[in-house]
């Protein structure tokens, strides 16, 4: 009887020691997508003047076009998170020229940058502009900082068959 009881301990405590190291085991971090070919596209600024192109490529350069001349350079993505943006869109209500605020969800692509003396970053919040006139339509917002101090904030919007024209 006391040999019958000792057996099936053992088994019990291997059992419960095979489940004790499986269940303390590390869990899998989900992979993180790449979500960079969002905006790996031409953008043009939102504005009419000054006619501004920035365009990101999947080689990690960027080509930046201001009316005071083209600026080439690398990028690295240094950080991708989930956020928000807020955006301004103006539109006629009873003939007279109005704006609305909307906030929306956002993809923030954080950018070390090279071949410019004026910034060395740049954050680009990548979202859908639900207000806009043109259907589906993705822009993009940028803040261009130098030594960690922000210097200016621009919006662009995807390049397409609408926008063409500005040069």
């Amino acid at each position: 009887m006391k040999k019958l009881f000792y057996s099936i301990m053992a088994v019990v405590l291997v059992a419960t020691m095979c489940i004790g190291f499986t269940s303390c085991s590390k869990d899998e971090k989900p992979e993180e997508v790449d979500r960079s070919f969002l905006i790996m596209k031409k953008w043009r600024y939102y504005r009419m003047t000054p006619c501004n192109y920035i365009e990101f490529k999947s080689n990690g350069t960027y080509i930046y076009e201001t009316p005071n001349g083209i600026i080439e350079g690398n990028y690295r993505i240094t950080e991708t998170q989930n956020t928000k943006t807020g955006y301004y869109e103006l539109f006629y209500e009873a003939d007279t020229l109005a704006m609305a605020y909307k906030e929306s969800d956002a993809t923030l692509f954080k950018m070390l940058v090279s071949g410019s003396r004026d910034f060395d970053q740049l954050w680009v919040y990548y979202y859908r502009n639900e207000l806009s006139y043109i259907q589906n339509s993705f822009q993009i917002n940028v803040d261009i900082y130098a030594n960690n101090e922000l210097k200016e904030q621009q919006t662009y919007i995807q390049v397409t068959e609408w926008t063409l024209g500005c040069e």
